[in-house]
């Protein structure tokens, strides 16, 4: 019997230990409600059964007392407890650096060999455990091995923060270099490297199967070996004192100024030779009529003899000059948009309602008879950012609160024509559905022919938009989105409006489905499924009617707007057409219905733009709106007779604009011909944004009134966004008229350009005189070049002189004036410049501008490929005299040639029917094109074909 409870106590407990340890198999410790406690054998000879199966049971059940973790960290260090030597591991450590407790004290031990070091180790100034002894073999080899792993550990910065952040994880000692000479080329005796950056080699394995019976074995199994390297090393360098090394390399750089490379050689004072620079160079001029460059990629160089300095630079130009202007303190910019270039993927109509009516509406302006007031707007779009905040699964219908439904199986309310959600019966059908899994099968079983991706789209993990990510017009009924839908979005949307003060709602709100679990889905409005699809009425809702100007906060003093219709055949932008009974000499401006009232509002006609905040313009984004939905299309051509004038509605109107997408519509060059030209000033700011990207250091230079400003103390720049800040308020205060040169890398380089400039300065206190040469040269990269794109080759002298000097008679002068007196130092300064600009073009273009090379008005066929391999050399028929057929009259002529190409049934013996041979009399080909022939007659080697 008490062997029996001996074996069960046993393998209780080892169970009860099995398991704690599967939890936690290090510490059975972090358990505090789990106690064992093993009984002596006087306790297990009286111990009944029954308390020890209670006991067994007790156990059982604290095992599912809950885990409660520790405070104190469990971690345990790897330290040995006895001398070096002991327990046997080759590399134990011996020397401790952190913490600062341990310390280690070498001694030589006193026998009388010396050949002995005693290393006792203390905690915190005791004696931590016993001494090691180590002969002196041993212990040098050790030393030298702690050493060599101290010094790799501080020049990888390991341990040391500063170090690490400073010199980068790598860092290269200086190399000395003992040779005399280089010492006196480089002024030092040394090479030293600093790379920095990361190099990443990814590898991976692509396997793929497909399991399609059409396509063969090989094929539906196929493996790709995946490598992704990608380097980005910057070097820092020196050669002695004077010689510089600095680069920065990037593979996956976007464009090529993003990587730099510069070798820079400086010499000392005395020397003749200042300054070498190759790779990227600067080379700023201190004159205001001839500006220097600052993004090149060259040499230059400057020398010194005595008093006189030479400065030369030969390289290629990387940027290009531009200039803004601010007059009375703003910016003032024009602006030319052609009539195709519109917004899109931006504005949508919230439905078809409002679209149906934004014309009607919009005639009343300066305030439109909708009697609309949008109240709530809800958006969602497909989550592409990763967002994890208010997220929801969507599901969007194309038909919700449509009177006018798409889908003919759906049942509509006349009772009002209002969009809502009772205005057909999808709302109500749709009610239960709340299950994004089976949402498709569920609508598709419905009967009401409903089809995913037409008349409904599943979202999941909807993204919705925050008030500041959309706009609303809310007289109107659109929103227009921050930033623009890519094609494959889907945009839904749920809506709150009042009518003539009657209240309306189209989808569902965040207070109908507050308290639904976030995996149910909601219902909304589709205006934009996830693809493009002409056939659907969400192409109607998308705006095509909006400009964006490029700029934000628009002035609407001295704002200026024209429409144009640039002629191919005069060459001229007329702001009228020239023909047409209702459209001769009418201004497109007031065709489009964008010219009914005057600056006062009223309604008459003053041959200006309607300038109308929120419905014809949005000076704080820059946009333009156009009152009629497609102005370059439909509403155009209802300005012609449909029947007197087809021609001239084939000629002007648009209409690929609207029905097709933008990218294709723009192919029809031929109808792209109206423009949206003009001028604005942007409202008058301290800041001025720079257009362009990677603003060239050092290149912006400001003038007020033709007085060049200065940097720092004037206006300040900061270069990686673009930003001029003009920090003296008293400039723009002036009304004086404000100048902005800058340089922007040139990202595509398609001209070559190069620059060579010579400076020659002179200097002798306190005479400063300075004579410059600078030559731009572009190479064009076809011969044949445009008007206004002439490669130009220009070179500029000019010569300046300064004077600076004190002067105490101008300090007597001033002190005869009556009531003045001063002792302050008279300065006396005097500047002259003088330059002079030779134009030229490049040689390579012939300096022959062309207006139209007709580049792309042939087109070449190629007879000895399909289809044109079937396509014969035709002659006249003999059965057909000369001259009696009109129709085929370019194949009877001798001199001239006819291609035709037989087909098949006649190849094959088959025979056309009897109206084709009453026609011709025999069997004919189809006639091909005509092209000029024969100078002499020729007869044909086959009369026959």
């Amino acid at each position: 019997m008490l062997h029996f409870k001996n074996t069960l106590l046993l393998s209780a407990s080892v169970l009860g230990i099995w398991i704690a340890s599967y939890y936690h198999p290090y510490d059975l410790a972090r358990w505090p409600a789990l106690h064992f406690v093993v009984p002596d054998d006087s306790t297990l000879a009286h111990l009944p059964v029954q308390d020890l199966v209670r006991w067994t049971d007790r156990i059982m059940a604290r095992l599912d007392t809950p885990y409660v973790p520790t405070r104190y960290p469990y971690y345990r260090p790897r330290d040995r407890y006895t001398d070096y030597f002991t327990l046997g591991n080759p590399n134990p450590p011996l020397f401790f650096y952190d913490p600062s407790l341990f310390r280690s004290e070498i001694s030589l031990l006193s026998d009388s060999s010396g050949n002995y070091y005693q290393v006792q180790e203390f905690l915190n100034g005791e004696p931590y455990r016993a001494p090691s002894l180590f002969d002196q073999d041993d212990f040098a080899e050790l030393w030298l091995r702690e050493q060599k792993l101290r010094n790799w550990r501080e020049l990888a910065g390991i341990g040391n923060t500063e170090n690490a952040t400073s010199s980068g994880l790598f860092s290269i000692p200086k190399i000395p270099v003992e040779n005399k000479f280089f010492d006196r080329v480089f002024g030092g005796d040394f090479v030293e490297f600093k790379p920095t950056g990361f190099v990443n080699l990814d590898f991976a394995v692509q396997r793929q199967k497909t399991a399609n019976p059409t396509l063969p074995i090989r094929q539906q199994r196929n493996t790709n070996f995946l490598f992704d390297p990608h380097a980005n090393v910057n070097l820092i360098g020196r050669v002695g004192e004077k010689l510089q090394i600095g680069g920065s390399f990037d593979t996956k750089a976007s464009f090529e100024f993003e990587n730099n490379f510069k070798l820079e050689y400086k010499g000392f004072e005395e020397d003749i030779l200042q300054k070498i620079e190759f790779g990227n160079v600067n080379f700023p001029l201190p004159t205001s009529l001839i500006q220097g460059a600052q993004n090149l990629f060259g040499i230059a160089t400057e020398l010194r003899f005595g008093n006189l300095r030479v400065k030369s630079v030969f390289s290629n130009q990387r940027a290009q000059a531009q200039q803004v202007n601010l007059q009375g303190g703003a910016q003032r910019r024009t602006f030319e948009i052609a009539g195709g270039d519109y917004e899109d993927n931006r504005h949508f109509f919230l439905g078809q309602f409002f679209r149906d009516n934004y014309e009607r509406w919009m005639r009343t302006l300066p305030q439109p008879s909708s009697g609309l007031q949008i109240t709530r707007v809800e958006v969602y779009v497909t989550n592409r950012i990763t967002n994890t905040t208010d997220l929801r699964n969507v599901l969007a219908y194309l038909d919700l609160g449509e009177r006018q439904a798409f889908n003919p199986a759906l049942t509509i309310d006349p009772s009002d024509n209002a969009p809502r959600n009772d205005a057909n019966n999808l709302f109500a059908a749709v009610a239960n559905i709340s299950n994004a899994d089976n949402a498709s099968a569920e609508l598709e079983a419905l009967g009401l022919n409903l089809a995913n991706g037409r008349d409904f789209t599943v979202l999941r993990a909807a993204r919705k938009l925050n008030e500041r990510d959309f706009t609303i017009n809310p007289a109107l009924g659109y929103i227009s989105l921050l930033t623009p839908l890519r094609n494959d979005e889907v945009l839904a949307v749920a809506y709150e409006y009042t009518l003539n003060g009657r209240p309306y709602r189209v989808g569902e709100l965040t207070d109908d489905y507050a308290n639904r679990s976030p995996n149910e889905i909601i219902r909304l409005k589709m205006l934009r499924p996830n693809e493009v699809r002409l056939d659907l009425p969400t192409w109607d809702l998308m705006m095509k009617n909006v400009y964006s100007l490029g700029a934000n906060q628009i002035s609407q003093q001295n704002f200026l707007l024209r429409v144009v219709y640039k002629d191919d055949l005069t060459g001229i932008d007329n702001p009228t057409l020239q023909e047409g009974i209702n459209t001769r000499d009418v201004p497109l401006l007031q065709l489009l219905r964008l010219d009914n009232l005057n600056p006062q509002n009223d309604p008459q006609r003053d041959g200006n733009f309607d300038y109308i905040e929120g419905f014809t313009i949005d000076s704080r984004n820059g946009r333009i709106y156009f009152p009629v939905l497609e102005p370059f299309g439909s509403h155009l051509q209802l300005q012609f007779d449909p029947v007197l004038e087809t021609s001239l509605i084939n000629k002007y109107v648009f209409s690929q604009l609207y029905e097709s997408t933008k990218a294709d519509a723009l192919q029809a060059a031929d109808k792209n011909k109206f423009f949206l030209v003009g001028s604005y000033e942007a409202s008058a700011s301290s800041d001025v944004v720079l257009p362009g990207i990677n603003i060239a250091p050092g290149s912006v230079i400001v003038t007020a009134g033709n007085i060049p400003l200065i940097e720092g103390d004037q206006y300040t720049v900061d270069y990686a966004t673009g930003r001029v800040t003009i920090t003296d308020q008293s400039i723009l205060n002036s009304g004086k008229d404000i100048k902005i040169d800058f340089q922007q890398a040139d990202i595509f380089n398609f001209i070559t350009r190069r620059f060579w400039a010579i400076v020659l300065s002179m200097k002798s206190v306190p005479i400063l005189c300075r004579a410059t040469m600078v030559s731009l040269r572009e190479r064009p990269v076809i011969t044949r070049v445009n008007v206004g794109d002439e490669p130009l080759s220009n070179t500029m002298l000019g010569a300046d002189v300064s004077f600076q000097s004190r002067s105490r008679l101008l300090t007597r002068l001033t002190d005869f004036l009556p009531f003045i007196q001063t002792k302050a130092e008279s300065n006396l300064n005097f500047y002259a410049e003088y330059a002079q600009l030779f134009p030229g073009a490049s040689p390579l273009s012939g300096q022959i501008s062309m207006i139209d090379d007709f580049e792309g008005t042939r087109t070449a066929f190629n007879f000895n490929r399909a289809p044109q391999a079937n396509w014969h050399l035709g002659a006249t028929p003999p059965a057909f005299p000369r001259g009696q057929l009109p129709r085929v009259g370019f194949c009877l002529s001798p001199r001239q040639t006819g291609l035709v190409q037989c087909g098949q049934y006649f190849l094959s013996g088959w025979r056309p029917r009897p109206t084709a041979k009453r026609r011709c009399g025999k069997p004919l080909c189809a006639l091909g094109i005509a092209s000029g022939g024969f100078s002499q007659p020729r007869t044909p080697a086959n009369p026959d074909q």
